[in-house]
């Protein structure tokens, strides 16, 4: 039988004849689809299996070259740190590593570690104190002067007048202080009558029905003639006994706050000196007898 393709069959033997003289190893022809048979000739054909795609391993090349760039490293290169709190002496604030030393009350601040008010010279956890020293609703007033040394003092009762009176003075010679209580318990102050605890915040002298007194610097049985004038207008007052059957008339000041006052004389009232002095007789008390006081309260 004849081959259809002459020329080529022609080309190929003469190419595969030369390539056995050259070699004795088998000719390895990888494409004889155009050939055809071509087994009688005596040439070996190799037929390489078919590879898949999926049999091909690719890579990412954008992540090797990522991981090119970062250098191999061991755990013993891994330094690890640690934070260690600092709290000592503090109440509150940060302990150095992100975390809290402490919270205050609603009423505070965090100042320097430790919980404070706002306002100054006041105190306690919800800052309705004043520091010791300081008075006012504010505590913005220094007391100047605290206590009233007594040397000599009296007390009376008149029911026909509505009225009870204590007073004590510093000294038997002048010049002196003098600290007064007048109580006027009819028409129209209608001061206190009894036992009880009585706030005298915000009194004037014009309309006062529990007045509190005191006077520096009096140079006359009558204190008409003293230099400095003082008033109370904050705090409570015990009065703990109040002329009974036993004639006892006892009371005891808790945070009472005298200031320095000018007082006019056409209205009578007690108007407070800016910058005047402070005087403060918290835990004061007195007890007397029938009108006869004790001189060591």
């Amino acid at each position: 039988m004849q081959f259809r393709y002459e020329p080529v069959f022609s080309v190929l033997f003469f190419g595969v004849s030369i390539l056995a003289c050259a070699s004795a190893d088998p000719v390895v022809v990888t494409d004889v689809g155009d050939v055809g048979d071509v087994s009688a000739l005596g040439i070996e054909v190799v037929n390489f299996p078919e590879v898949a795609p999926s049999d091909v391993e690719t890579s990412d090349l954008s992540t090797q070259e990522i991981e090119e760039t970062v250098p191999e490293t061991s755990g013993t290169d891994l330094e690890t740190t640690s934070c260690a709190p600092d709290c000592e002496g503090k109440q509150c604030g940060d302990d150095g590593c992100g975390e809290s030393c402490g919270s205050c009350t609603d009423a505070q601040i965090c100042g320097d570690g430790l919980c404070q008010c706002a306002q100054a010279n006041q105190v306690g956890e919800q800052c309705d104190a004043c520091a010791p020293g300081y008075v006012g609703s504010d505590c913005a007033d220094l007391c100047t002067s605290n206590g009233f040394p007594v040397a000599e003092a009296e007390a009376w009762h008149d029911s026909d007048l509505n009225q009870a009176r204590y007073q004590a003075f510093s000294s038997p010679s002048f010049p002196r202080e003098m600290l007064a209580m007048h109580i006027y318990y009819g028409a129209p102050r209608f001061g206190p009558s009894g036992v009880g605890t009585y706030d005298i915040t915000g009194s004037s002298f014009a309309d006062c029905g529990l007045c509190l007194m005191a006077e520096t610097d009096c140079h006359d049985f009558l204190c008409l003639n003293c230099d400095r004038h003082f008033f109370a207008d904050e705090g409570l007052v015990h009065v703990e006994s109040f002329w009974g059957e036993d004639g006892v008339f006892s009371v005891t000041f808790d945070g009472v706050v005298f200031r320095e006052v000018a007082i006019d004389m056409n209205t009578f009232d007690s108007n407070v000196i800016p910058g005047g002095a402070v005087w403060c007789m918290d835990g004061f008390t007195f007890s007397c007898v029938n009108g006869l006081c004790a001189l060591e309260p």
